[in-house]
């Protein structure tokens, strides 16, 4: 049961990270309280929308540079999911046929357990991060998420404007 409990905490101040990461040092005390998966995902998607179309930008600058190593996009909906499927796991079995007596709850659990450590796992054995441009870097991040550019033509943007930057230095 602990294993489902240490799970939950690993999910929720994985999604509060994010939120810090958006916010820097302007997190309000309303979120500083924030802890279930859901009211954390909500509150990820009010303060930033794009969010995922962000960090699946950010993945395409990483890739731009050459770097071997790529940010992985969370599965907000898989980790709030799994998030509300551990609380089975929380409280004494009150019924021990149904539950610790029955293998498939604990097959059940093994799987949870397994999914949510894979998937955190993933994200957290990369770079996180949130991204911070400047307004040309804004002004192409708003042309590729309305598909007016590709993902092609923003690596290669940037690799311009990476080779602009070092033959000024």
């Amino acid at each position: 049961m602990y294993a489902a409990l240490e799970l939950r905490c690993c999910i929720e101040r994985t999604l509060f990270e994010y939120l810090v990461l958006m916010k820097r040092s302007d997190l309000p005390g309303t979120m500083e309280k924030l802890y279930r998966a859901k009211d954390l995902k909500k509150t990820i998607l009010e303060e930033d929308p794009d969010f995922l179309k962000k960090v699946e930008f950010m993945n395409l600058l990483i890739a731009a540079t050459g770097a071997p190593v790529r940010m992985v996009i969370p599965d907000l909906d898989r980790l709030g999911s799994l998030y509300g499927q551990l609380n089975d796991y929380l409280h004494a079995p009150k019924r021990p046929e149904e539950t610790a007596e029955n293998d498939k709850w604990w097959t059940r659990l093994r799987t949870l357990v397994s999914d949510g450590v894979e998937h955190l796992k993933a994200i957290l054995s990369q770079p996180v991060g949130y991204i911070d441009l400047n307004e040309s870097g804004w002004a192409s991040f708003g042309a590729w998420k309305r598909g007016e550019k590709t993902d092609a033509e923003i690596m290669e943007d940037f690799r311009l404007l990476l080779k602009l930057q070092d033959n000024r230095g």
